[in-house]
């Protein structure tokens, strides 16, 4: 009886270490996820903020062809717009 009461706790603790093993994989697993989401974003936001800077450039360079007037920002309700659009 002792004997099957010890096999019994030994199971028990086998399944109890692969639970926490389980938790800890999955757990690591989000924060990589999530770290991967960051940089992706990161990406994302550096990548968007290169294309607004060419295209500011290349509407401040056609402004300057085109007569020499500079390309001026107004603002309205929607945020910063270009009042020289092309």
């Amino acid at each position: 009886m002792i004997m099957r009461y010890l096999k019994e706790l030994e199971s028990q603790n086998q399944k109890a270490e692969l639970n926490v093993r389980a938790s800890q994989l999955g757990y690591q697993d989000s924060v990589d996820k999530s770290n991967e989401a960051a940089v992706r974003q990161a990406d994302a936001k550096a990548q968007e903020l290169a294309d607004l800077t060419a295209a500011i450039s290349g509407e401040a360079q056609n402004g300057l062809e085109k007569g020499g007037k500079y390309v001026t920002m107004k603002k309205e309700s929607s945020g910063l717009h270009a009042a020289n659009r092309m």
